[in-house]
């Protein structure tokens, strides 16, 4: 607890008292905190001091890190009420070490931007803080770290918050801010993030013997560093230059001080360095454009930082293939060539595969034909799977909303009517609808229902009960072939619906609870969070969900998917919910 004490001369005017009162308040709780004034009971006047002043003391709440907002995000203040601070110290260190869906990445982003009480017991832990702000970092959701860490108070007191703050300056682009937060920390200056730091900015500023210094030290730290060491000796000895990396902060500003070519790297590096690669202006245009990719192979939420990279001027595409060899497809308008995709293909450099995903992106964004927009769409998205489809999808929304049926197969049509689903697209709906006027050549009832549940899932406020009922139906009489796909879309569609079920018929609910879509290995987890749930412990409920996704590479299944949808749902994380059932049902879909 905080306490501040106000000596008032006797015979003090009352509204000076009042004034004195909020601006010793206002002095006190720091910006970004959630202290609040206790009002000290009614009774009689405090009593005069051996001096003669009268003694008003006022109590503030202590401090609390987790109170500082990345950014708004309509989750309550309440979301770490009653969460486990050992979670949440055994999860947090790990968000963001390894791609997640881009739904569990949105999960993530959400808890971590939310200014909110801590969990019990670790409100005032700055380092728990600190890996907070990292694990955003670790997560590219760049705005919400600086807005955290702008709202939170005496981030230079402690070493791990202000290495998120060095960090976040880091891979900005600004390594004089970096140095700026390392000389301001006053404690655990000796840490060997701060020693290499320490290196690089004396070795930037041209202080040789003081940079060298800095790092014989760093090199008998045992989190050593052997790229940035090899990096900062060239910057202080001079010689040819290492090779370069990007595989931390401190390594990427070190490559960029020394003005190496990054494109060696990009296929390796986490995604802070390809955001920071793709929005870096003094980067080649092929270096921007391959970070680019592999944003969106990573399934990054990074629409913004892409489109603008995907539209540089690209070399002249290389010649067409003879017609004789480009596959055909049948339309009931006749026979045409069916493009291909070189950015999927293999064998194909990283390099040729991001100059190919330009060119069809500037094609769909440039098109007046609607024809050729489509041809582009299709193009761009057939070969997609897994995390890049839904990442291209966000890329291409405002384009898919102008796309119509007319001229597309049945088979272009399904696909893009199902990333138009995705995306709340305006021309989902038309897209669906032609898929039923075609007789023979129409989709399948299965692609049909994995449309529907996508459309019902995705967009905001729309009841997936109709739809329910029919995957329900379905799946009572699908064929073992089609039992996995159709069953698994209705358990994910009952665990975002009506926590009470009540969407669903009687008869549906026992065909429902007849259903086996897959196995589910984290019940454990499943039932903490349930219990989670019970007690209001939104936050734990995020991470358990988040730690049990971490615990090995492979996704979750349809059931164990279910499992963790609906204590997010009842949990109040309805939203958040929904997206990561998008990317399950985009699985059964086969992307």
């Amino acid at each position: 607890m905080i306490q501040f004490v106000l000596r008032v001369p006797m015979g003090g005017h009352p509204t000076w008292l009042a004034t004195a009162l909020i601006l010793g308040t206002l002095a006190v709780a720091a910006p970004g905190s959630a202290q609040t004034v206790e009002t000290p009971p009614a009774g009689p006047p405090p009593a005069p001091s051996a001096s003669g002043a009268v003694v008003a003391t006022t109590t503030l709440d202590s401090l609390d890190y987790f109170s500082a907002a990345g950014r708004r995000t309509g989750l309550g203040n309440d979301l770490w009420k009653g969460a486990s601070a050992d979670l949440a110290r055994s999860g947090l260190p790990a968000l963001g070490s390894r791609p997640l869906e881009p739904g569990l990445s949105q999960l993530a982003r959400q808890l971590l931007a939310t200014g909110a009480r801590g969990p019990d017991g670790a409100h005032e832990d700055a380092d728990l803080a600190g890996e907070r702000v990292l694990a955003l970092i670790r997560l590219g959701d760049f705005e919400a770290a600086r807005g955290v860490l702008a709202r939170t108070p005496g981030v230079a007191a402690h070493a791990r918050l202000s290495q998120a703050a060095a960090e976040l300056a880091l891979w900005s682009g600004d390594l004089d801010r970096a140095c700026t937060v390392g000389n301001a920390l006053s404690e655990g200056r000796d840490g060997g993030f701060w020693l290499r730091l320490r290196a690089l900015c004396l070795a930037s500023a041209g202080k040789t013997a003081e940079a060298q210094l800095a790092l014989e030290l760093a090199a008998a730290n045992p989190a050593r560093d052997p790229a940035l060491t090899r990096l900062v000796a060239t910057m202080v000895n001079g010689g040819s230059p290492p090779p370069p990396s990007a595989d931390t902060a401190l390594a990427y500003a070190a490559s960029r001080a020394l003005k190496l070519d990054l494109a060696s790297v990009v296929a390796t590096v986490p995604m802070p360095a390809l955001l920071a690669l793709a929005s870096d202006e003094g980067q080649s245009p092929e270096v921007r454009r391959r970070a680019a990719l592999r944003l969106i192979e990573l399934g990054a939420d990074a629409a913004e930082v892409i489109r603008p990279v995907l539209l540089l001027a690209t070399p002249p595409a290389p010649p067409a293939p003879a017609p004789e060899a480009v596959p055909l497809r049948k339309t009931r308008h006749g026979v045409h060539p069916r493009p291909t995709a070189p950015a999927a293909e293999p064998g194909l450099s990283e390099a040729v595969r991001a100059e190919a995903l330009a060119r069809l992106y500037a094609a769909a964004r440039n098109a007046v034909d609607p024809a050729e927009r489509a041809r582009a769409l299709t193009t761009l998205l057939r070969p997609a799977q897994g995390l890049s489809f839904r990442a291209l999808s966000d890329l291409v929304a405002p384009d898919l909303a102008l796309v119509t049926p007319d001229g597309l197969s049945a088979e272009d049509r399904s696909l893009l009517a199902l990333a138009a689903a995705t995306v709340n697209a305006a021309s989902a709906q038309p897209l669906r609808d032609s898929l039923t006027r075609d007789g023979p050549g129409a989709a399948s009832a299965l692609t049909l229902s994995l449309i529907d549940a996508v459309r019902a899932v995705a967009s905001p406020g729309r009841p997936v009960g109709e739809v329910l009922d029919r995957l329900v139906d379905a799946g009572s009489r699908a064929t073992p072939a089609d039992s996995l796909k159709v069953q698994g879309a209705a358990v994910i569609l009952f665990g975002v619906g009506d926590p009470a079920g009540a969407d669903l018929s009687p008869l549906a609910r026992l065909q429902l609870s007849r259903f086996e879509p897959g196995p589910a290995h984290h019940v454990g987890p499943a039932l903490v969070a349930f219990a989670a749930v019970a007690r209001g412990a939104a936050g734990e409920v995020a991470l358990l969900t988040l730690s049990a996704a971490g615990t090995d590479g492979s996704t979750f299944s349809p059931a164990e998917r279910a499992l963790f949808l609906r204590p997010l749902t009842r949990a109040g994380l309805a939203a958040e919910a929904r997206s990561i059932a998008v990317d399950g049902l985009l699985a059964l879909a086969g992307r």
